[in-house]
């Protein structure tokens, strides 16, 4: 596997929590991969016209959220954290926070159904998993598009 790494020092990103796209993020970026992970506060969407945020609005991220060394945002939501020598886990280090991507919630655990609530919504996701020898990362996803690809349900 070849990490993909964007132009932005690691320095500035603390500064440049907005919101946007995937694919926004993915161009100004230069990035070679772009996944999108946690929720982010604050949110709504009342209607087509009323919901917030919009592409440059400030966010912060619901759960734990690093690049590069600098952590950006915590909380208690399930997390992938990938070291500086690109060990994965699912488990916090001891020390050292490097990069971490949240999500909202397990789908397997020990390969077997996590459970969890459907809330019904269709919406792009992102899916990250290890297989069972911990060294190959997977990452299934589905972004939003006009048309008849609007997203999937969470199981």
């Amino acid at each position: 596997m070849h990490p993909a790494r964007s132009q932005l020092p690691a320095r500035l990103w603390v500064f440049l929590m907005k919101a946007r796209t995937t694919s926004q993020f993915l161009r100004e970026f230069d990035a070679q991969v772009a996944v999108n992970g946690d929720g982010f506060t604050p949110w709504h969407s009342n209607s087509l016209l009323d919901y917030y945020p919009n592409p440059g609005d400030p966010v912060t991220p619901n759960g734990t959220a690093a690049s590069q060394g600098v952590v950006y945002a915590t909380g208690n939501e399930s997390t992938l954290y990938l070291s500086a020598e690109n060990a994965v886990s699912f488990s916090a280090p001891e020390s050292g926070l490097y990069n971490a991507i949240s999500s909202d919630r397990m789908l397997l655990e020990n390969g077997a159904p996590a459970g969890g609530p459907d809330d019904g919504t269709v919406a792009p996701r992102t899916a990250i998993g290890l297989d069972g020898s911990g060294q190959k990362l997977i990452i299934p996803g589905h972004e939003r598009a006009v048309g008849n690809h609007l997203g999937i349900f969470m199981p």
